[in-house]
């Protein structure tokens, strides 16, 4: 790759600087920043434009026709979707700019150095603190996809340590730190015993923290669990983030009075605006929550285990069971049998429907508070109680029309699940349905509180199975479209992003110190000397004043600088990461640059090794030695050459390079 030729800019170039600084910037510095800061940097809070900018980059190709058409390049789907500020979770060919990188030309290559900072390529793994206050055996939409989220993580090699309340079903006679997972006190949640909900924790987790440091801290519930990761992290001064999954503000329409909503909003807000950055599933919760005053909101959708839930999955043996033939339609509903679901609006399509095809029927899948009030409101429903695993999917496959009335989601997995399972869902346009179904393509909205037009859209279904089927296809196409892994291959980026706005932030604030032309003087000159010219000098001047053993420290020297010099090249070429004046604009280049990439610091790592080498063999020289080296590690973060992750880096493992060559050698 081409190396990248320092220039000097002129004042209206790099903008007002304090006098007497000369800054230097590389061609092409900074172009990408509005762009990160779109994607994973200054969440959006206006309104979109309309037209497909109203859309998250998986919805843009679903229609049959567009399913048929040419695939976007990898470039351009990149581009669309970095300038949109959302996470690209789709699959139609759109592997995302880290693929850019393989591009042959030396212009493409140029432009690849300049975009590299926008790759969702993990660069270093995570230790990642992720805490639930719902985990299986429970079943709901959190606590599953809580669980997926983990796993993904743990797969992708980070190490992650799971809090959540102790379960009596699985962790009878377990420790209280075990298998990667901290275990608090929890008590059952009101209407749902078999739910729990953590207490709060904040000086157990100090001290879990404390031994184990986590990079970042993700809290995925509201509850006093989570409240207390998210002080215990602010004390720490550790990264944090979180998901807003449930408008437990909108319940308390349902199970307290009018008040409820206004009180339990506040403390959402409260809780979300204390984190670095909360996640929603859908653009309309980030319109509604940023009109309430939520901050730092940024998109990040679901998805679906689309070779689970298929429509090949279909039972005849379990349509019997329900009394339906093969032209019976089933109308299906799946989910908590509580209020805040408002089950009474599908039990009243039924009805409708009922009366047009009296042999139809009606499946409810799932348990709850509810469940007696709704057998008394439908007494021919079939109550197939809770499912799961590939039942569940069984039950998704063998109905016909899916049904889901819910105005409180801030998703609502189970609309993907019945689309991947091949069922048009008839909804009303919010949350997930109004993100992914559209009315008479893939399904069929209502609007919402239209409970007419809700009731209306099921009977037309239900009586035209040609109608069915060509929904039910379309809408299989577009659950297709939100494929887990790349769902959650975007979340991680996030993550990462988050972990690593703190270590850019650390950079600005110290390549600022160069704004004192003293000050960068000193910072270019002590960097200059840890190019090599002391340690050079140094190995030479050994072996005359030192006699034997100062020979043998040179020589001990050279050897660990050898090595060092190996794993540095390794790790330089491996990782490709950016220098920060490349991929920062708010980072000055104010020193020589000797390659494209930043990690790690080979300054930092070459002081740090030869230090203990030498200090092994003079201990006196280390009161000299440990000063210098440390101003070597600043001066590159000063001069806007690595970031502190890097200098970090490098001070590790010079250390481990020194240490082994002592103990050696």
């Amino acid at each position: 790759m081409n190396r990248l030729r320092p220039t000097l800019r002129s004042p209206h170039q790099r903008g007002e600087r304090p006098a007497g600084m000369t800054p230097l910037r590389a061609p092409g510095a900074g172009r990408n920043a509005e762009n990160i800061e779109k994607m994973l940097g200054k969440p959006e809070q206006g309104k979109p434009e309309s037209g497909s900018a109203d859309r998250l980059p998986h919805e843009r190709d679903q229609h049959l026709e567009e399913q048929r058409s040419a695939p976007r390049s990898d470039v351009e789907q990149a581009a669309r979707d970095i300038e949109s500020g959302q996470l690209d979770t789709d699959l139609h060919n759109t592997p995302g700019v880290e693929r850019v990188m393989t591009l042959p030309t030396s212009e493409a290559r140029r432009a690849a150095l300049r975009t590299a900072a926008t790759s969702t390529r993990v660069d270093r793994r995570m230790r990642i603190a992720y805490v639930t206050e719902t985990w299986p055996p429970e079943l709901n939409g959190v606590s599953l996809t809580a669980a997926r989220t983990v796993a993904f993580l743990q797969a992708r090699g980070h190490d992650v340590m799971v809090v959540r309340p102790r379960q009596r079903a699985i962790d009878a006679g377990k420790a209280a730190l075990a298998d990667d997972t901290l275990r608090v006190p929890g008590v059952p949640i009101p209407l749902y015993p078999d739910l729990r909900m953590g207490l709060p924790a904040r000086r157990r987790l100090l001290r879990a923290w404390a031994a184990y440091r986590p990079d970042l801290v993700h809290v995925a519930t509201e509850g006093p669990l989570g409240w207390s990761a998210i002080r215990a992290a602010r004390q720490l001064g550790l990264p944090v983030t979180s998901d807003f999954r449930t408008r437990f503000d909108e319940y308390g329409r349902h199970y307290a009075w009018e008040g409820a909503v206004t009180l339990v909003r506040a403390y959402l807000r409260a809780f979300h605006n204390r984190t670095d950055r909360t996640f929603v599933p859908t653009r309309e919760l980030q319109r509604q929550l940023s009109e309430l005053d939520f901050a730092r909101l940024t998109v990040s959708t679901r998805g679906v285990d689309a070779h689970q839930f298929t429509p090949q999955a279909r039972s005849d043996a379990l349509r019997a069971q329900w009394g339906a033939n093969a032209d019976t339609p089933v109308v299906l509903t799946v989910g908590r049998l509580a209020l805040e679901k408002n089950l009474g609006v599908a039990i009243d399509a039924f009805h409708a429907v009922r009366k047009r095809v009296p042999r139809a029927r009606l499946v409810m899948v799932g348990d709850g508070p509810q469940r007696n009030a709704l057998r008394r409101h439908c007494p021919d429903a079939i109550f197939g109680g809770t499912q799961h695993g590939e039942a569940l999917a069984a039950h998704y496959a063998s109905a016909d029309v899916f049904l889901f009335p819910s105005l409180t989601e801030t998703f609502g997995n189970v609309v993907v699940e019945a689309m991947a399972s091949g069922l048009p869902v008839v909804a009303f346009d919010t949350a997930a349905a109004g993100m992914l179904v559209r009315s008479q393509e893939n399904g069929w909205l209502a609007p919402v509180g239209d409970t007419a037009s809700f009731t209306q859209a099921a009977v037309a279904l239900a009586t035209d199975a040609g109608l069915r089927q060509r929904l039910g296809q379309a809408a299989r196409l577009t659950a297709q479209g939100l494929d887990w892994p790349r769902v959650l291959e975007r979340f991680e980026a996030a993550l990462i992003a988050r972990w690593r706005e703190r270590d850019r932030q650390l950079a600005v604030a110290l390549n600022h110190v160069a704004g004192n032309a003293s000050a960068m003087r000193f910072y270019r000159g002590v960097s200059r000397l840890g190019d090599g010219m002391l340690w050079y000098a140094l190995m030479a001047a050994l072996p005359v004043v030192g006699g034997e053993a100062g020979w043998e420290c040179a020589k001990q020297m050279g050897l660990t600088g050898l090595l060092s010099l190996v794993i540095y090249i390794v790790l330089k070429r491996g990782v490709c990461r950016p220098r920060p004046y490349l991929s920062c604009k708010e980072i000055h280049l104010c020193g020589r640059v000797l390659d494209q990439f930043s990690f790690p610091s080979g300054h930092t790592l070459h002081a740090v090794s030869f230090s203990i080498v030498m200090a092994a063999y003079y201990p006196r020289m280390a009161l000299a030695l440990v000063p210098f080296t440390l101003m070597v590690a600043i001066s590159r973060i000063v001069l806007g050459l690595h970031y502190p992750s890097d200098v970090l880096a490098g001070a590790g493992l010079g250390m481990l390079i020194g240490g082994l060559s002592v103990w050696l050698f």
